[in-house]
C-alpha cells in the first residue's frame, strides 16, 4: 500500500499546522527533513540530525497547555500560514492539545517492526524481543488514536515512500494544498537519502561508532542453529503472491502451481499467521528453521483489504502473534524487514541463502520485487441507520471526499440499481447519506453495497 487520506477537507484553507506522528524510528526524521526542504517551516531550535523542535517537545511533554506553550503557538501562528512541528509520540498529548493548534493536519508514518526494532536495539542497546513488543504496544496505541479522531490525515508506507520519492513529496504537498511544482517536488525527493544523511551521522556520532557500524541491515538471526541436514523450512508473514515471488530467487526451486503443492512440501511450507494450529503443525516437523518477513501495518492491512474495508485493528492482532513467536525463539530464525528487501535485495537474499544453505539463483539477480500498490478505497465503513418514509438514511467514513459514493443495490446477489449519494453533514468524521429507491425495481428487498465490494452495517432492506 502506497498511503491514505482521511477526513480530507472540502475547501483547502492556507493556514495549517502540520504535525508529524508515529512510532519513534518509523521515519519521522525523515518527513521533517522533507518537510523542511520544501518550505515548510519547521521551528526554530531544532535538533541536528531528526529536525525536531526541541523547544516545543518539551513544553509539550510537561503534559498541559502552560502560558509558554500557548505565547509559542501563537508566535508561530502569527509569523507563518503554515508551519510544522515533527514529535513521533505527540499522540499521547494530542486530547488537550488539538484544539490550541490552528487547522491541524497530521502526517503518519508506517514502517515494518522489523526495521523500527532493529534501530531501536542500535539506540538503546537493547535486545531485539524486547524492542519489537515495546513498538507493538505503541502502534496500537496509535492506532487507537487514529480510529478516535476526526482531524485530516496523511497516513503512508515508509517502504513505499523511500521508493518513490517523487510520487510520496507530490502526495504530501497535495495532502497540505501546496502548488506541487517540479523543483519543488526535486527537493523534496533530494533530501530523502537514506543511510547517509545527517540523521544516521549523528545517531553514530552519539554513541562512538563508524557511519558502518549503525547500518540497520534488516536481518537478524535468532534461535540455536543445531547443524541437521534435513530441515523444514518455514516462511511466515507472505501473502501468496509474495511467497511465490521470493521462491523465484532461490537455486532449484520454482513458484508452487497450487496453494495444495506448496502446503504438502516438506521442505518449504508457507503460513501467513501464527496460530495454535501453525504452532502445532510445527511441533510434528523435524528441524523446523523459520524465515520471518514483516511489512508495515498499513500495507499488509491493504492486503487483506481486497473487497471489504480496510482494518488497522486487525494488523495489529497479527503483530502479537509475532511478538509471541520471537519472545519464545524456540526454532532458529531469520528475521527479515519487508522493506529492506525490498530496497537492498541482494544484500537480504544473501543472508537469506545462508541461512537456509540454499544457493540463489544467478538470473534471479535481474528480477525485481514487486512494489505493492493499492489504490485508495472510498468507503472505510458505513452503516443503514433506518428506513422511514420510503427513503434510507445511514452514514458511512471515506478515504477520498473528491467523488460522490456509489451504492449499489442487490437482490439475490444480483445488482438491480446504483445511486450516486448526496452528502450532507459531517459529524465525528461520519457523513450522512438518504436515497430514494426505486422501489419497484425489487420484490422482497434489498442489501447495500459499495462500488469496492463492501457490504454496510444493517444492509440488508425490506420491501
Amino acid at each position: 500500500m502506497a498511503s491514505l487520506i482521511l477526513n480530507k477537507q472540502k475547501e483547502s484553507e492556507l493556514e495549517k499546522t502540520v504535525i508529524v506522528i508515529g512510532v519513534a524510528r518509523s521515519g519521522t526524521s525523515m518527513v521533517a527533513h522533507m518537510l523542511d526542504a520544501v518550505g515548510v517551516p519547521m521551528g526554530d531550535s531544532l535538533s541536528l540530525g531528526s529536525k525536531e523542535d526541541l523547544e516545543l517537545s518539551k513544553l509539550v511533554e510537561r503534559g498541559s497547555m502552560g502560558p509558554e506553550l500557548e505565547k509559542l503557538i501563537q508566535e508561530r501562528n502569527s509569523k507563518h500560514q503554515i508551519w510544522g512541528w515533527k514529535r513521533p509520540m505527540a499522540f499521547k498529548h494530542m486530547n488537550w492539545l488539538h484544539e490550541n493548534l490552528r487547522n491541524p493536519h497530521f502526517i503518519v508514518t508506517f514502517r515494518d517492526i522489523p526495521a523500527i526494532g532493529m534501530r531501536r536495539m542500535m539506540a538503546n542497546e537493547s535486545e531485539f524481543e524486547k524492542t519489537f513488543s515495546r513498538t507493538v504496544t505503541q502502534y496500537e496505541m496509535l492506532v487507537l488514536y487514529l480510529y478516535s479522531m476526526n482531524f485530516p490525515l496523511y497516513a503512508f508506507s515508509y517502504e513505499w515512500a523511500v521508493r518513490q520519492k517523487k510520487s510520496f513529496v507530490e502526495d504530501v504537498l497535495g495532502f497540505l494544498d501546496i502548488v506541487p511544482k517540479p523543483e519543488l517536488i526535486s527537493k523534496g525527493a533530494d533530501s530523502i537519502q537514506l543511510g547517509t544523511n545527517q540523521y544516521v551521522k549523528q545517531f553514530a556520532e552519539n554513541r562512538s561508532l563508524d557511519v558502518e557500524e549503525t547500518r540497520n541491515t534488516g536481518t537478524l538471526r535468532l534461535g540455536e542453529d543445531k547443524g541437521e541436514a534435513l530441515k523444514c523450512n518455514v516462511f511466515l508473514g507472505l501473502n501468496e503472491s509474495e511467497a511465490d515471488e521470493l521462491l523465484k530467487y532461490l537455486s532449484n526451486r520454482r513458484p508452487f502451481d497450487k496453494p495444495e503443492d506448496r502446503l504438502n512440501s516438506e521442505e518449504f511450507l508457507f503460513f501467513n499467521q501464527w496460530n495454535r494450529n501453525t504452532e502445532k503443525l510445527l511441533k510434528e516437523k523435524k528441524n523446523v528453521h523459520i524465515v520471518l518477513v514483516l511489512g508495515d501495518l498499513l500495507s499488509k492491512a491493504a492486503d487483506r483489504a481486497v473487497g471489504k474495508s480496510l482494518n488497522l485493528k486487525e494488523s495489529i492482532i497479527m503483530e502479537r502473534s509475532w511478538k509471541r513467536l520471537i519472545s519464545d525463539a524456540e526454532y532458529p530464525m531469520l528475521i527479515i524487514s519487508h522493506e529492506k528487501l525490498s530496497v537492498e535485495k541482494l544484500r537480504v537474499l544473501r543472508e537469506l541463502s545462508q541461512f537456509l544453505k540454499i544457493k540463489i539463483r544467478p538470473e534471479a539477480l535481474k528480477l525485481k520485487p514487486k512494489t505493492r500498490r493499492f489504490n485508495h478505497m472510498h468507503w472505510l465503513e458505513g452503516k443503514v441507520l433506518k428506513v422511514e418514509d420510503g427513503r434510507v438514511y445511514g452514514w458511512y467514513k471515506k478515504y477520498k471526499s473528491s467523488a460522490k459514493p456509489v451504492l449499489i443495490l442487490k437482490e439475490d446477489g444480483k445488482e438491480q440499481e446504483r445511486i450516486e449519494v448526496e452528502l450532507t453533514d459531517l459529524q465525528k468524521g461520519k457523513q450522512h447519506f438518504e436515497f430514494s429507491p426505486n422501489w419497484e425495481l425489487f420484490n422482497e428487498g434489498f442489501e447495500l453495497w459499495t462500488e469496492e465490494g463492501m457490504r454496510l452495517k444493517n444492509a440488508k432492506i425490506k420491501k
